[in-house]
């Protein structure tokens, strides 16, 4: 009860103060009513406060502890190992200024303290700071730290060996080579080859030296050659490395030969001049040294075209001088068909130059028929009927994009289906779906970012399905309007199954915050009520509703609200009263847009002479504020190929 009596007895002590020292103190006490008895075999609550230098200073440290007295009405309390309330127990240092211990109680096991009395601590806690410098006095153990080549060691313990620098690297590990093709993976490495005898290959990317051999060496794509430094200047290209005339290196890794051969078979020795006969009989051009190629007869299919010459030969067209057309006629005829019978791709269209303002893609078409499009994807399996995709590298703002040119009515993206529309992402800083409305074309002032039709208009739903605090099925960051009624609705707790319970928001003509609760009177006839310390930050001009518990009673505000707390008087003692207080709302928001206190307003230009719900005033809904005279209804698609 908050108007019990107590009387308290304190004994404060502490134990082994050096290595083990717990970091706690002893407190001890017996609880007494207003007619001496003791309070015996009860849960109490307590309040511990540690203030520092004098018996107002800050407190640097609180706790809580719920204890039941024993028979005598004795508890025990550990000042330091009570539940935290402000502050660290660990963080006091007891060795500057003076401290005070604050005592506050509920007997009834509550959290309504009254307090108890303060008084200053003596000697005994500061055995704790004692802890502390003898554990600095008797750090001794200093040992030495020596560093031999790389191996670290320390006087009375183990050592390490520190790494070294540089890696060496060989075949398979940053370095390919097969045959006589060296492929470099990993160009910031040391690559070293040697060959038999003294022929060896060197060098540090990107530059190769051969020696103990010719200086004329070819090189390939990628590769520039000076004397005998090879240079690979695409370093993720093949390095081949061939001699001129009779001179090449070959070989397999580890060993290199370099040997002297002559691969051409010629009188002159001269590898440029090789003279070979021409002949064609039928159409079939032979090479006299070489293989031979049959001809196309002229004319023939787009399939000949493709193979002349070879196979797939053909299949280039350098389009230099004006589009290649199709000129197609007939009813319901095809202009280009591409039929896939395999995995791949029907038709692709690649733009490659950065600076093109031209799409990959172009399709047009004038027809008035609703069930037509310049550009249908069809699909019969798993697959999309349309993707469009940014790659991660790209700066496009949208994979699909959709442009109404209509002044009034018609959509930029329709989607029609079980869902109409739908929008995912994984991003916590995205959005599923995100729609706004610029407001840019008059009458201004009316526009709607995303609008929604149904039984439920638009539905949100948090992913937790309430079950984390912080989340929101709908959340308006900003003013929240509704011309309907309010409404929290759950399952009926009596028929859940078959009913629902709604509950209806409060209106009133003023921003208001609501608080209320129930408090006991002391004996003096008094209740102290404690507001949220946030009260006053985002609250103004309170009024007070007071209501008598147990009796009649004059009850009255002693003390209005100050320093987030206020008083109620006239009451008895055994008493309890029902208060609610109920304040302007007056935070940041509020603060810096007091325009949105108002309460009757002119409607804007573009909204006289419509309503919210014009069927309630005999209006047709053409009045209405958000009326769309666009109106979707096909049900369907009737996709053609």
């Amino acid at each position: 009860m908050r108007n019990t009596f107590y009387t308290l007895l304190l004994f404060l002590f502490t134990t082994g103060l050096y290595a083990q020292a717990p970091q706690a103190f002893k407190y001890q006490a017996v609880a007494r009513d207003n007619s001496g008895q003791v309070i015996a075999n009860q849960s109490i609550g307590f309040r511990i406060s540690i203030l520092q230098n004098s018996p107002t200073g800050t407190a640097v440290y609180a706790e809580a502890h719920n204890i039941a007295s024993n028979n005598l009405g004795l508890v025990n309390l550990d000042i330091g190992a009570g539940t935290g309330i402000a502050g660290m127990f660990s963080n006091i240092n007891w060795g500057s200024g003076t401290y005070y211990i604050k005592l506050e109680m509920d007997a009834s096991g509550g959290t309504n303290y009254l307090l108890m009395g303060i008084s200053q601590l003596l000697s005994v806690p500061y055995a704790l700071n004692a802890l502390t410098a003898t554990n600095v006095l008797n750090d001794n153990d200093a040992q030495n730290l020596s560093l031999n080549g790389n191996t670290l060691s320390i006087s009375n313990g183990n050592s390490v060996t520190l790494p070294g620098g540089g890696t060496a690297y060989t075949a398979g590990s940053g370095v390919n080579i097969t045959g006589n093709v060296i492929s470099n993976t990993a160009p910031d490495q040391v690559v070293s080859l040697t060959g038999v005898g003294s022929s060896t290959v060197t060098g540090t990317y990107p530059n190769f030296t051969i020696s103990s051999v010719g200086t004329n060496y070819s090189a390939g794509s990628g590769i520039s050659l000076l004397g005998t430094i090879i240079s690979n200047s695409a370093p993720d290209q093949v390095v081949s490395l061939t001699g001129n005339g009779s001179t090449t290196v070959t070989g397999t890794y580890p060993n290199f030969t370099i040997s002297s051969v002559d691969n051409v078979n010629d009188a002159d020795a001269n590898p440029t001049n090789e003279i070979q006969s021409l002949t064609l009989v039928g159409n079939t051009l032979s090479l006299s040294g070489s293989n031979s190629v049959t001809l196309s007869t002229g004319g023939g299919s787009l399939d000949q075209a493709y193979d002349f010459g070879g196979a797939g030969a053909g299949k280039t067209i350098t389009v230099d001088n004006g589009p290649v057309t199709l000129n197609v006629s007939g009813v319901s005829a095809i202009g280009l068909r591409s039929d896939l019978s395999n995995t791949g791709t029907a038709i692709i269209a690649s733009s490659n130059t950065s600076g093109n303002t031209f799409s990959a893609i172009q399709a047009s078409t004038n027809s008035t028929s609703n069930q037509a499009s310049a550009i249908i994807g069809n699909s019969s399996g798993t697959a999309w009927g349309v993707s469009g995709q940014v790659q991660s590298t790209g700066l496009a703002q949208a994979a699909v994009y959709g442009s109404n040119l209509r002044t009034a009515g018609g959509h930029g993206v329709m989607g029609i289906g079980f869902n109409g529309t739908v929008g995912q992402t994984n991003y916590s800083s995205g959005y599923g779906v995100y729609a706004e409305n610029f407001d840019a074309v008059a009458p201004l002032g009316n526009g709607v970012g995303a609008a929604g039709k149904g039984y439920y208009g638009i539905l949100g739903e948090d992913r937790y399905l309430g079950g984390q605090a912080g989340a929101y099925g709908v959340l308006s960051n900003g003013n929240l309007g509704a011309t309907g009624t309010k409404t929290f609705i759950i399952d009926h707790p009596k028929d859940p199954a078959n009913k629902v319970l709604r509950h209806f928001s409060v209106e009133s003509n003023e921003v208001l915050n609501i608080y209320r609760g129930n408090a006991a009177f002391d004996t003096n006839g008094e209740a102290v009520i404690e507001m949220p310390e946030y009260f006053a930050d985002i609250n103004r001009n309170p009024t007070y509703q007071l209501t008598p518990i147990g009796g009649p009673g004059q009850l009255y505000i002693k003390k209005k609200i100050e320093g987030n707390r206020f008083v109620i008087a006239g009451g008895l003692a055994g008493m309890e009263v029902s208060w609610q207080v109920t304040a302007e709302r007056n935070d940041a928001y509020l603060k810096q847009n007091p325009a949105q206190r108002e309460v009757e307003m002119d409607k804007r230009d573009g909204q006289k002479g419509k309503y919210f719900m014009p069927q309630l005033f005999g209006q047709p809904l053409e009045k209405g504020m958000f009326y769309n005279d666009v109106k979707v209804e096909q049900k369907e698609l009737s996709l053609q190929k």
